[in-house]
């Protein structure tokens, strides 16, 4: 049974002429097959690096907010002190 929407496969002996142009008319469209998977490939690929990249820069984001929320902290503690210390004088 043939694929869906391929029509019934006709062969006809090698060295026909409607063999060989056949053939050949199927070259095209095998070789723009073959290339379309190669650029999804590729597409495929450059997401994947994309989303590693992005991950590593999420990474590095995450590390410095927590660098810069300890640092806000302390600077805080030190500020109450500071105050305390201008209250009590």
């Amino acid at each position: 049974m043939p694929a869906p929407g391929c029509g019934a496969l006709t062969v006809w002996p090698l060295g026909s002429v409607r063999n060989v142009t056949a053939v050949a008319g199927t070259r095209p469209s095998v070789r723009a097959a073959a290339s379309g998977t190669a650029d999804v490939a590729v597409n495929i690929r450059n997401a994947a690096q994309g989303a590693g990249e992005t991950g590593e820069t999420s990474s590095r984001m995450f590390a410095s907010a927590q660098i810069l929320s300890g640092e806000s902290l302390h600077l805080k503690a030190e500020v109450e002190k500071f105050l305390d210390r201008v209250r009590a004088a």
